[in-house]
C-alpha cells in the first residue's frame, strides 16, 4: 500500500497512513480525506505520498477521499512547509487558518441568502492628471503584471484613497488577485468600491464573518475563477488558485501580525506567495515600513514613488518646551474659529483614560500591584493597568503613607475632553475603546456634523473621515520617544502620515512637541520619506537591529514559584536578553516570562529556538514563538 502523509487542521505535525489500493487513484496531493485517529473519524488533507509499496502493518487506513478535485494545491503545500520552519509552529495549525474544517468534512449549507450591496460613495484620486508619472508607472506595472513574473514592488502613495485608485486602475485586466488591508472595516470599503468600479465580484474575508459565510466564501475561492479576495490578514492564506496579481493596501501596518499563534506576517507570507507563485506583489503605503525599504535598497524589491512632489496640506510644529499646559493657546484660538466658521477639527491623543494619580504628600504614584506600572485613573472612578489589564475601584487613601489628597499626571483623552468643554463650552464628540461597537458607530455620525472630535489610534483608519477635517492637533506625540522599542520613530512618522490623510487639501495639522528639531518632524516637514528611512536604517545597523539581525520572542507560561529550567546568557552565537517577567493571561497558567533572542545568522537563531522548545516540552512549559517581533 501506498504510505500517505496527512495534515489534520489541530496542533500536529503530519501523520503517516496507508491508502488502501481502491483509493489509490484519487490519492493527489491536496486533497481532503477522512482517517481514524484517537477512536474518532477526522479530516485532513494530503500533504505528501510515498509511492513505493510500504510493509509496514502498523499504521492505520484513511477511511475516505472525500470530493473529486484537491482543495489545495502544491504552491499551497509548499507555503504550509515554509510556513512551519520559519515561524516554528506545527503545519496542522497553518492548514487551520488557511481553509475551515468543514470544508474538508463536505458539510452541507443551508439555502444561500442574496447578498446585499452595501452603498458607497467613491471619488477615484485623479492618479494620471495629477501626478505627472503616473501613467507611466502603471503601464509598468500592467506589463509586469501580465508577463506573470516574480516582482515585488514598493509604491509610495498619498493616502489611502490613493491606494484605491491605484489598485482599480491595475484590476482592470487580472483575473485572479488578493487585496490585503489592515482592518475590517477598511476591507469591506475597499471591495464594495471595486464591485462598484469594475462591476465584478469580490469576495470578502475576515475574523468577523460567520461560519456559515465563511464557509461558502472559501467554496466559491477554491472552485471559482476569476475571483477578487479582499481582506484581512487571514486573506493572506486563502487558498486561491492560479492567482495573477498580489496587492498588500498599507503595507507598514501593525495589524498585518497575526497576535496568537502561529504568529505570521500577513505582508510577507504575500511576498512568500508571489515568489512561490511567480506573480506581482505589490506594497502600498503612505509610509512605508524601514524593512521594505531596506529591501529595496538591496535590490529585493523595485520601487515606486507615485506622491505628489507638492502638497497644499501644512504640518506645522508648535514649541511645548517651557508650556506648562496641555494645549497651547493658540489652538484654542483655532477651535474658536473652527467652531465659528462650521467647520471640522480633530484632537487627536493616544492615551485612553483621564490621568495618573500622584500623591500630594508623599508624591508617590498609585501603581499596579502585578506589574508595577502605573495605574490610569477612569472617569468612571476605576484605576486601570494598560499593561496587564489589572482594574479596580479608584482608593480613597494613598497605600504609602495614607494620603487623602492626589494630584493628576499627565492626560489621557477623558481629561482633554473635559478641558475642551470647560474652556471652549462645547461637548466634543470622544472616539476610543472604551465605547461599545454600537456606541462607536453612533459617535462616528456625531462627529460628521460635530466641529470637534477627540480620538485615539482607533478613529485613524475610519473611512468617514478621509479626507474630512480641516485642523487636527497631535497631542503629546513626544510619548513614543519614551518607549523601548526601537520601531517607536518609525511608528510616530507613520501615524503623522496617516493623519494627514484625514485632512482636507488646505487642512492644517498641529503637532504639539518639546522636541521641534527631532529629525523626524524635519522630513515630515519636507516630506522628505527616503531620508527619514535611510537614518533610520542607519541607526538600526548601529545597534544590529533587525533587518541587520535576526530576531525572535518567547513568551513561557508556566505554574508555581520558580521556573523550570535555567534560561542560559547566550547559545553559541545568539544572545539572551532577559528573561523578565510579564502578566500574559494564558488558561491553564498562573505566571508568565519573557527572552528575546539575537542573532546574525538565521540558523543559529533557529536551532535556538528548537533548543529552547525541547527544554520547554521537557518541563511542561508551554512556549509561544513569535519571528521577526
Amino acid at each position: 500500500m501506498l504510505k500517505i502523509d496527512i495534515i489534520l487542521p489541530i496542533s500536529l505535525q503530519p501523520l503517516t497512513y496507508l491508502c488502501p489500493p481502491e483509493l489509490k487513484d484519487k490519492a493527489i496531493i491536496g486533497m481532503p480525506v477522512s482517517v481514524p485517529l484517537r477512536n474518532k473519524t477526522v479530516y485532513g488533507v494530503i500533504c505528501d505520498i510515498d509511492i513505493t509499496d510500504s510493509k509496514l502493518t502498523n499504521l492505520k487506513e484513511i477511511i475516505s477521499i472525500i470530493g473529486n478535485s484537491p482543495v489545495l494545491t502544491k504552491n499551497h503545500i509548499e507555503l504550509i512547509n515554509w510556513m512551519s520552519g520559519y515561524y516554528h509552529c506545527e503545519k496542522g495549525l497553518i492548514l487551520k487558518s488557511m481553509i475551515p474544517d468543514q470544508i474538508l468534512s463536505a458539510k452541507i449549507l443551508p439555502a444561500k441568502r442574496k447578498n446585499k450591496l452595501k452603498k458607497i460613495t467613491f471619488e477615484k484620486s485623479p492618479i494620471l492628471s495629477d501626478y505627472p508619472t503616473g501613467h507611466k508607472q502603471l503601464e509598468l506595472f500592467k506589463e509586469i503584471v501580465s508577463n506573470h513574473r516574480y516582482k515585488t514592488i514598493l509604491v509610495h502613495c498619498d493616502s489611502f484613497i490613493h491606494q484605491l485608485s491605484i489598485i482599480i486602475e491595475l484590476l482592470s485586466d487580472v483575473k485572479n488577485a488578493i487585496i490585503l488591508c489592515p482592518e475590517i472595516e477598511q476591507a469591506e470599503y475597499a471591495g464594495a468600491v471595486i464591485e462598484k468600479m469594475l462591476n465584478r465580484r469580490v469576495l470578502i474575508v475576515h475574523s468577523g464573518l460567520s461560519l456559515v459565510k465563511r464557509i461558502r466564501t472559501y467554496n466559491e475561492i477554491i472552485d471559482g475563477k476569476d475571483i477578487i479576495v479582499c481582506g484581512t490578514l487571514s486573506a493572506s492564506l486563502v487558498p486561491l488558485k492560479n492567482p495573477s496579481l498580489f496587492i498588500v493596501i498599507d503595507e507598514h501596518s501593525p495589524n498585518y501580525k497575526q497576535e496568537r499563534h502561529p504568529r505570521f506576517n500577513a505582508r510577507d507570507i504575500m511576498v512568500r506567495r508571489g515568489f512561490m507563485e511567480g506573480i506581482a506583489v505589490i506594497l502600498l503605503s503612505v509610509s512605508p515600513s524601514c524593512v521594505s525599504y531596506m529591501n529595496y535598497q538591496v535590490g529585493k524589491y523595485d520601487f515606486c514613488d507615485m506622491t505628489k512632489v507638492t502638497l497644499v496640506q501644512n504640518l506645522v510644529i508648535e514649541n511645548m518646551s517651557g508650556v506648562r499646559t496641555t494645549i497651547k493657546k493658540d489652538v484654542f484660538n483655532i477651535l474658536d474659529k473652527t467652531i465659528k466658521d462650521s467647520r471640522h477639527a480633530l484632537i487627536y491623543i493616544n492615551k485612553k483614560g483621564y490621568s495618573i494619580l500622584r500623591c500630594r504628600d508623599c508624591e508617590s504614584v498609585i501603581e499596579c500591584p502585578k506589574c508595577e506600572s502605573p495605574l490610569m485613573f477612569f472617569a468612571d472612578t476605576t484605576l486601570r493597568c494598560n499593561n496587564c489589564g489589572f482594574t479596580k475601584k479608584a482608593i480613597a487613601n494613598c497605600p504609602v503613607c495614607k494620603g487623602v489628597t492626589f494630584d493628576n499626571i499627565g492626560s489621557g483623552i477623558q481629561r482633554i475632553e473635559r478641558l475642551i468643554n470647560q474652556k471652549m463650552r462645547i461637548i466634543p464628540v470622544r472616539l476610543d475603546s472604551s465605547l461599545t461597537m454600537k456606541e462607536y458607530n453612533t459617535a462616528v455620525k456625531e462627529a460628521l456634523i460635530n466641529p470637534i472630535v477627540i480620538a485615539t489610534r482607533l478613529a485613524l483608519n475610519d473611512k468617514a473621515f478621509f479626507g474630512f477635517f480641516d485642523h487636527i492637533i497631535y497631542l503629546n506625540p513626544d510619548i513614543h520617544f519614551t518607549f523601548a522599542d526601537y520601531l517607536s520613530n518609525e511608528r510616530l512618522y507613520q501615524e503623522v502620515r496617516t493623519l494627514c490623510g484625514m485632512l482636507k487639501d488646505s487642512g492644517k495639522i498641529h503637532i504639539q512637541t518639546r522636541f521641534p528639531r527631532n529629525p523626524i518632524f524635519t522630513t515630515l516637514r519636507k516630506r522628505d520619506y527616503p531620508s527619514f528611512a535611510i537614518n533610520e536604517i542607519n541607526k538600526r545597523n548601529e545597534l544590529s537591529y533587525p533587518p541587520f539581525s535576526k530576531m525572535a520572542s518567547l513568551v513561557f507560561y508556566y505554574n508555581g514559584q520558580t521556573f523550570p529550567f535555567e534560561i542560559p546568557e547566550k547559545m553559541d552565537d545568539v544572545s539572551i536578553l532577559g528573561p523578565i517577567t510579564v502578566y500574559f493571561n494564558r488558561k491553564g497558567y498562573s505566571r508568565s516570562i519573557k527572552i528575546i533572542l539575537k542573532s546574525k545568522d538565521r540558523n543559529s537563531l533557529n536551532q535556538a529556538i528548537i533548543n529552547m522548545k525541547k527544554s520547554a516540552d521537557e518541563s511542561k512549559v508551554c512556549i509561544d514563538i513569535e519571528i521577526d517581533p
